[in-house]
């Protein structure tokens, strides 16, 4: 007689032996002690500022999401040690008749049920457990892309500050010389335009920090009107990656999702290992099993192309924007040299405040350029390390109530 595959026995005859806890990465306070600690730990930030390794430990204390998730590893071990417990009640591994064809029989049908769930249950433990470290990973991605926005926010608010504040000088010396006659009445109505544009610019890039605020507020359980000061801003450093293939494979093997496709794939095999012929209560033919392990196989293929692609997409990415902010850094000197001389114009008196303050602007708009690069890289990497935290995209938010961080 055939016996189904060894490693599918050896799992089902370990299950009982598996530790049903996951203290290593589970939270180990209650939700009202986390409350506290985030509450606290927010105080001492507004006055410190709030670094990123701050804002990812709140988050991840006050994600409903995690909370769930963790609660699901518990609810994954119960029903695998029940399965376990039924394996050892019948006592019997099942066997698979030459040429795969069972007799219907209520023990054979009985039999397989208890094993495939013992299987399974076992899978849906190993699920759980990934599907938490999954979430971890999709709440720090989250944060992290949240906490850039911020600063990305505040970059571009502080440039369009000095932008308006040139716009208002342009305007004055528009102004004066059309009053004088050596400007066209276009000209000035021009310089106004421009300034009253600034004026609303500025009211846009307050909407949008008070929009990017409240995306990771809501993350570490804040009050949306809350402001906390960031502490940190990234840093740009090239990529480190000579191997793309290399780091292909390495994320392939650590990907939760491509790891739930594989399990599948075994799920799939081992129906069809079971099925019983000759059994007239089940509506589903031996064929159709069949094709579902075709189609596990072929969404398991799927899912690795997919997130190949996605890593690979990601790497050249990062390379276009270093190449982005090289092509922006080496234009920086002659943009600060070209200020300079601006300002030593000005105070020889053979140039204008207006000359000084537009080529002082250019300065904060390359270097206001190069943060942006520096934040899109930044992301680009994070997600370049864990592709499927970032495909996860707003899973990560966590959900309920709000706590103040200034209590």
């Amino acid at each position: 007689m055939k016996k189904v595959s060894s490693f599918l026995v050896t799992s089902a005859l370990l299950i009982p032996l598996a530790v049903p806890a996951y203290a290593d990465t589970m939270p180990a306070q209650s939700a009202g002690v986390q409350s506290a600690q985030t509450q606290s730990a927010s105080s001492q930030q507004s006055a410190q500022g709030l670094t990123l390794q701050q804002a990812i430990d709140n988050a991840l204390g006050y994600s409903y999401s995690l909370k769930e998730a963790a609660t699901n590893i518990d609810r994954a071990a119960d029903v695998r040690d029940k399965a376990a417990d039924n394996v050892k009640y019948n006592g019997v591994v099942p066997v698979v008749e030459p040429g795969g064809n069972y007799t219907y029989s209520t023990s054979t049908v009985t039999t397989n049920a208890v094993f495939s769930g013992a299987i399974q249950a076992g899978i849906g433990y190993q699920m759980a457990k990934r599907t938490y470290t999954a979430q971890q990973d999709a709440v720090v991605y989250s944060v992290r892309k949240a906490y850039n926005a911020i600063l990305q926010a505040q970059a571009k608010l502080n440039l369009d500050q000095l932008a308006a504040k040139n716009a208002q000088v342009q305007n004055d010396v528009a102004r004066a010389k059309y009053n004088v006659g050596t400007a066209s009445n276009f000209d000035s109505v021009n310089a106004e335009t421009s300034m009253d544009a600034a004026t609303k610019t500025i009211k846009a890039d307050e909407t949008a920090l008070s929009s990017a605020y409240q995306a990771l507020n809501q993350l570490m359980g804040y009050k949306p009107d809350d402001r906390p000061q960031l502490a940190e801003q990234p840093k740009f450093e090239k990529l480190q990656e000579s191997d793309l293939e290399g780091h292909v494979s390495r994320v392939l093997s650590d990907s939760p999702t491509v790891w739930n496709a594989q399990q599948n794939i075994d799920i799939k095999k081992l129906n069809l290992d079971l099925y019983v012929f000759n059994n007239h209560t089940s509506t589903t033919p031996y064929e159709a099993v069949q094709k579902d392990v075709t189609n596990a196989v072929n969404e398991y293929a799927n899912v690795k192309d997919q997130m190949a692609g996605a890593v690979r997409s990601l790497y050249y990415n990062i390379r276009q924007l270093e190449d982005q902010y090289t092509a922006a850094e080496a234009q920086l000197p002659a943009v600060e040299e070209a200020a300079r001389l601006a300002k030593v114009q000005f105070d020889a008196g053979v140039g204008t405040q207006a000359d000084m303050v537009a080529a002082n602007l250019k300065v904060d708009q390359l270097k206001e350029k190069l943060f942006e690069l520096t934040i899109a890289h930044d992301n680009a990497i994070a997600a370049y390390n864990k592709p499927w935290a970032a495909a996860s995209g707003g899973s990560g938010q966590a959900s309920g109530s709000s706590q103040s961080s200034g209590n």
